[in-house]
């Protein structure tokens, strides 16, 4: 005999989807600030720190060791945010598929790992197992972050300014 019980959202992912969204606002101001500290210190992108230990004598010094720090923790915070994105898409995949609802790109759809083919820097900053429908120039936000990314880091032009 079926219960007549209405099914709630499981309270696990609804928990986890609130601290998420609550996080959200100050992940951004973390991330600005650590810009602007590093901003403040000079720092303008490529390798930083002098890799020496402690008793550090001069500002420079310091300085030098600050910068190490702080793009360590932005990178850190990069990772974290890219690895919880990359968890959370492999949960809605599992349960599409259990649920059997159709993936992304199952009714023709090209995916963001089919529009990397043939780009710039692709070894570098691609996913060739991305799953997601492109948004932005064929790529999902995710990629195309990093493309635009890995473009400025190497001196080129933006995508968009190289095809105008």
């Amino acid at each position: 005999m079926a219960r007549n019980t209405r099914t709630q959202p499981n309270e696990r992912t609804q928990r986890a989807g609130a601290k998420l969204l609550g996080i959200g606002p100050e992940i951004t101001t973390v991330i600005a600030n650590i810009r602007d500290e590093l901003s403040t210190l000079g720092y303008s992108g490529g390798s930083s720190g002098n890799g020496r230990g402690g008793g550090y004598s001069s500002p420079v010094e310091r300085d030098a060791v600050r910068i190490h720090e702080l793009t360590a923790a932005r990178e850190d915070l990069r990772d974290a945010i890219t690895s919880t994105s990359e968890h959370i898409d492999a949960l809605v995949r599992l349960v599409k598929f259990l649920a059997g609802t159709p993936l992304p790109g199952a009714d023709g759809e090209s995916l963001c790992s089919d529009r990397q083919v043939g780009r710039d820097g692709v070894f570098h900053w691609g996913d060739p197992t991305c799953t997601d429908l492109g948004v932005q120039s064929g790529l999902c936000y995710r990629c195309y972050s990093a493309e635009r990314r890995w473009r400025q880091a190497n001196g080129l032009t933006s995508r968009n300014e190289a095809t105008a």
